[in-house]
C-alpha cells in the first residue's frame, strides 16, 4: 500500500466492518514498520482480545502473538506473490505480442500462469474497437487460463472472483462481435462465479458495467439505465469520481438513444465535471464523442462543429478506426445540416465505402439514405431514388423489422408517383437512425 489507511479502517480490524481483502492490505501495511498507524491501532487491541480498556502489556499479548505472527507472515507471503505477479504482466505482454495464442497454455518457466492471465485481459480490451473477433479470442484464453491460477496461493474464493472477472470480459467480447446469445450464456456464468467469491465490489460493479452495454445492444435501454445508475451509485460511495464518471458516459449515450439528446448533454456535463483524462484518455474521447453525437441529434450544428474542431486531434489519436468512422459520418451529417452538400456527399461516400469494407450493412445502407436526401435536396431526382432503392434492397437482405420495411415501402412508393418530398426522406432517415437502437418505434412521415 503506498498511502497510509485511515484511521477508521484501522479501527475496523479490531470493531469490524473491513472486507477481508481490505485487512490483509491494511495489516501488511503496518507490520512493515508504521509506527503512525501501530500507534493508532493499539489502544484498540485489547478489545480485540478481550482485556477490556487498559494498557496492552506483554502478559496479555502473550497467548496471541504467535498466531498473529503466523497471520502476518502468511499475509506478507502472499502479497510478495501478488506484487511479483504483477511486475510479470509487461513480460507476458511482450511474450504474447511475439507468439500469439498458439503456446499460452505453455509458457516460458520464469512467467507466471496470473502475469498471463492479466495481459490477455489487457489485449483482449485493446482490441475492442479494431477487431472483436479477435477481442473474443483472447477474452476466451483469459478465462481458459483462469482455471490453472494456483488456488493455494489465491485462496479459493479470490479465484472465484478472477474467474468472474475474465468470463465478464469474455461475455462484453461477445457481445462486441454481435453474438448475443454467447455474451448472455457469459454474463450468467460470471455472475454464477462472482456468487462464490470473496463479494469484491470492484468486479461487481465492473460485472454490471459490461452488462449494462449488453442490455443496451439488445436494446434494453431500462434495464441498461437500471445497472448503470447502480454502478454510479456504487462508486460514488467509493468516492471514485472516475469510474463514476464513467458510467454517466455510458448512461447519456443509451439516452441519446432513447431519443432524448438535451438530457443526454446535462449528465455529459455531471460526467466531465468527475473525471480526469490524463488517468484515462480514451474515456473523455468517449465522453466528447457522445457529445458530438447528442449535439447533431438535437440539430445544433454549429455547436457540434466547435466540438468537432476542439477534439479532432484528441479523435484522431485515441479513437480506433471504426469510431473513426463514425466520428466522419457525424462531420457529414454536420455540413448536411449547415448547408454544405457537396462536402457532406463526399464525406459520406467515403464513411459508406469504410463501412461496406467493415460488414457494417446496416450502417451503409442508412449513408445510402443520407445521400438519397442530399441528392433530392440538389434537385438529383433519379440518383436519390437509386440510393434510396438501394438502401431498401441491402436491409430487406439484413431481415429488419416489419416497420422499418413499412417505412422504406412508403418511400419507395413515392418516388413512383412522384411525391417523394425533402422532409420524407428527412423523416425516414431521422426514423432508420432512432430504429436501430429502439425497434419499437414507429414511422411517422411527414409530406
Amino acid at each position: 500500500m503506498a498511502a497510509h489507511p485511515s484511521p477508521t479502517e484501522i479501527q475496523a480490524l479490531v470493531r469490524g466492518g473491513i472486507s477481508k481483502r481490505r485487512s490483509k492490505q491494511v495489516l501488511v501495511h503496518i507490520f512493515r514498520g508504521c509506527k503512525e498507524c501501530l500507534a493508532i491501532l493499539k489502544p484498540e487491541l485489547p478489545f480485540a482480545f478481550g482485556a477490556g480498556p487498559g494498557e496492552v502489556t506483554p502478559e496479555t499479548m502473550a497467548p496471541y502473538s504467535e498466531p498473529v505472527e503466523r497471520a502476518i507472515a502468511k499475509v506478507s507471503r502472499k502479497a510478495r506473490y501478488l506484487q511479483k505477479e504483477q511486475r510479470q504482466i509487461p513480460q507476458a505482454a511482450e511474450w504474447l505480442g511475439q507468439e500469439g495464442l498458439e503456446d499460452v497454455f505453455a509458457p516460458p518457466p520464469r512467467l507466471s500462469r496470473l502475469a498471463f492471465y492479466e495481459a490477455l485481459l489487457e489485449k483482449s480490451w485493446a482490441l475492442r474497437r479494431e477487431s472483436p473477433k479477435e477481442m473474443v479470442r483472447y477474452a476466451r484464453a483469459a478465462a481458459l487460463v483462469a482455471t490453472t491460477l494456483d488456488k493455494r496461493w489465491l485462496g479459493k474464493k479470490r479465484w472465484f472472483d478472477l474467474s468472474a472477472r475474465a468470463w465478464g470480459e469474455l461475455a462484453n467480447a461477445y457481445r462486441a462481435a454481435d453474438d448475443l446469445d454467447k455474451a448472455g450464456e457469459a454474463f450468467d456464468r460470471a455472475f454464477e462465479l462472482l456468487r462464490c467469491g470473496t463479494g469484491d465490489k470492484t468486479i461487481e460493479a465492473r460485472l454490471h458495467d459490461l452488462q449494462a452495454s449488453y442490455y443496451g445492444t439488445r436494446r434494453w435501454f431500462k434495464l441498461a439505465l437500471k445497472s448503470l445508475d447502480a454502478v454510479h451509485a456504487l462508486h460514488v460511495r467509493k468516492g471514485d469520481s472516475q469510474r463514476a464518471g464513467r458510467a454517466l458516459i455510458k448512461k447519456a449515450l443509451y439516452t441519446i438513444y432513447s431519443g432524448q439528446p438535451e438530457l443526454a448533454l446535462s449528465l455529459l456535463d455531471e460526467a466531465l465535471a468527475m473525471i480526469d483524462e490524463e488517468r484515462d484518455p480514451e474515456l473523455t474521447c468517449d465522453a466528447m464523442h457522445n457529445r458530438l453525437l447528442a449535439l447533431v441529434d438535437a440539430r445544433r450544428f454549429p455547436e457540434a462543429r466547435k466540438v468537432l474542431f476542439l477534439n479532432g486531434v484528441r479523435f484522431k489519436a485515441v479513437a480506433g478506426k471504426i469510431h473513426r468512422l463514425k466520428i466522419d459520418g457525424l462531420r457529414a451529417r454536420i455540413d448536411a445540416g449547415m448547408g454544405s452538400l457537396t462536402s457532406a456527399e463526399h464525406l459520406f461516400l467515403k464513411v459508406r465505402q469504410g463501412m461496406e469494407a467493415a460488414g457494417m450493412g446496416f450502417h451503409a445502407a442508412l449513408i445510402s439514405l443520407e445521400l438519397s436526401l442530399i441528392y433530392k435536396r440538389q434537385g438529383r431526382i433519379a440518383e436519390s431514388r437509386k440510393e434510396a432503392t438501394e438502401a431498401a434492397e441491402v436491409f430487406r437482405t439484413l431481415g429488419v423489422h416489419r416497420e422499418l420495411l413499412v417505412a422504406l415501402g412508403v418511400v419507395q412508393r413515392s418516388f413512383e408517383v412522384g411525391l417523394a418530398t425533402v422532409p420524407l426522406l428527412e423523416s425516414l432517415v431521422e426514423y432508420v437512425r432512432r430504429a436501430e437502437h429502439d425497434p419499437g418505434l414507429r414511422f411517422e412521415p411527414r409530406f
